[in-house]
């Protein structure tokens, strides 16, 4: 069941059965207080006519010559009675059905209005004492009738007096009330059904916009974005969810950028493995399998050493990336002079074979970081500026007023449109001229792993047939010069 039908069906069921309990004990509260009140009215008429009955008392002494237990006494109690109450009752103000009299056995003496009911058992006739007045509710022919009676003392004469009212319209009125509590309980139903219906929808339609908006991401549809639905708590909801798909959309960007990556980087190694081993094979089936000279055996062996040492090195190189991911680095203080005269006479040989001008102005600065990273970061850079020099050209290593490295050569270049794409693994501005000089296109990928390791920049500025500047900002790990 969806959530705003659990709503509605709720909150009108609520609602109707509070609605209804409230409206039933108030029907019930009014009706029973109706009776209270018609009670003690009776009970009060009830006084007045045994006042009056006592009043009239003292008038006919001739009743105490008389023995009670003769018959015609019957007769003129009878008579006396009909008298006292005739004048003990108002007749503008009659509003009871009928007075009865019983003797203390129970025995019926007489009416005022010689009114009988056809009841099997007079309760309150017989519960009757001189002590307090009982009273009782019957349904006689369809007539809801109270009963009121208590016995009565008149010197050495006992009787019995009931007093009889018609209340059948208290509980006339409470049907009534009933009947229109059943009109207005279904007005008010329908006309609640129908606003809770509404309001069931609008507080869940936000519910619904988040749900088709998360089905159409998990179709694939990343774009959805919900709008601005309100400024309460579905709001901030809507706001949170906008920031969960635009950040997963973020990762999902990564992850295929990433995915992609790797697929360029399998592709090219499997292109920098697949040629050096097919000329390997294909040499050494030449050296196996024709009569050749020395000079074509001495050629192929070339070729298969030229090739084993770039696989050689493209294992190194390899295996490189994979412990720059893992191995756990140590820092100490490096002179930055000290690592530049190590690099510089690491690459000694190097720089005489093109007669190359290193021309070095740093100072004595010291910095934090891990020797042989940036050993290995440095001696990448300025193998790149050898390879990209002229014969007899220049590389400048130099530590700028920003603290930061800077390695010159006035080579080459890179064009704009490689700058981009240059640190990727195996990537080469010229392939055929970077094979000519064993290059494999790790290097700058190999510095670009080291600068996250070391967490430094790693900035490459060049233009074609002018040179490159390599620029490297460690003074995030510097704290003294």
């Amino acid at each position: 069941m969806k959530f705003w039908k659990k709503i509605f069906i709720s909150s009108v069921i609520l609602c109707i059965v509070i609605f209804n309990s409230a409206s039933i004990l108030l029907i019930e509260g009014m009706h029973k207080d109706n009776i209270d009140n018609e009670i003690f009215s009776a009970m009060n008429e009830y006084e007045n006519i045994i006042s009056g009955i006592y009043f009239n008392f003292d008038k006919y002494k001739e009743f105490d010559k008389y023995d009670y237990a003769y018959f015609d006494t019957k007769k003129i109690l009878t008579d006396w009675l009909s008298i006292a109450l005739k004048s003990s009752i108002n007749p503008d103000n009659i509003n009871f059905l009928n007075i009865e009299i019983f003797d203390k056995y129970n025995n019926f003496i007489t009416s005022v209005f010689n009114n009988r009911f056809n009841v099997n058992s007079r309760t309150e006739v017989i519960n009757s004492n001189v002590d307090d007045k009982k009273f009782i509710i019957r349904n006689i022919k369809n007539k809801k009738i109270l009963f009121i009676s208590k016995s009565v003392n008149l010197s050495k004469y006992e009787f019995k007096l009931v007093l009889s009212k018609n209340i059948t319209s208290l509980y006339t009125q409470r049907i009534n009330s009933y009947k229109l509590f059943i009109t207005v309980d279904i007005i008010f139903s329908t006309l609640l059904a129908i606003c809770m219906y509404y309001i069931s929808r609008q507080l869940t339609k936000p519910i619904e916009t988040l749900s088709d908006t998360s089905i159409s991401i998990a179709n694939g549809d990343y774009s959805k974005r919900i709008d601005k639905i309100s400024n309460d708590e579905f709001g901030v909801l809507a706001n949170n969810f906008n920031t969960m798909v635009e950040s997963l959309q973020n990762n999902i960007d990564k992850l295929d950028a990433m995915n992609s990556d790797k697929q360029k980087f399998i592709d090219n190694l499997n292109h920098e493995i697949k040629t050096p081993i097919t000329s390997i094979i294909g040499y050494s089936e030449l050296l196996l399998n024709a009569n050749i000279d020395e000079d074509v055996k001495l050629k192929c062996l070339q070729y298969i050493h030229s090739e084993s040492k770039r696989l050689a090195s493209l294992n190194s190189s390899l295996l490189r990336l994979t412990l720059l991911k893992q191995d756990e680095l140590d820092f100490e203080n490096i002179q930055l002079n000290d690592l530049i005269m190590f690099v510089s006479n690491s690459l000694d040989v190097r720089l005489k074979e093109k007669s190359i001008d290193l021309q070095i102005d740093v100072s004595n600065y010291i910095f934090v970081s891990n020797w042989d990273l940036m050993s290995i970061l440095i001696i990448n850079i300025l193998e790149n500026a050898i390879k990209a020099s002229h014969f007899k050209g220049i590389i400048k290593i130099k530590l700028n007023d920003l603290d930061q490295l800077q390695i010159t050569d006035f080579g080459e270049g890179v064009p704009a449109s490689d700058l981009d794409k240059i640190k990727q693994p195996f990537y080469m501005v010229d392939k055929s001229r970077d094979r000519k000089k064993n290059g494999l296109g790790l290097g700058l990928s190999i510095c670009n792993q080291i600068c996250d390791r070391l967490n430094i920049t790693f900035n490459i500025d060049s233009k074609l047939k002018f040179g490159t500047t390599v620029t490297i900002d460690i003074s995030k790990g510097a704290f003294n010069k």
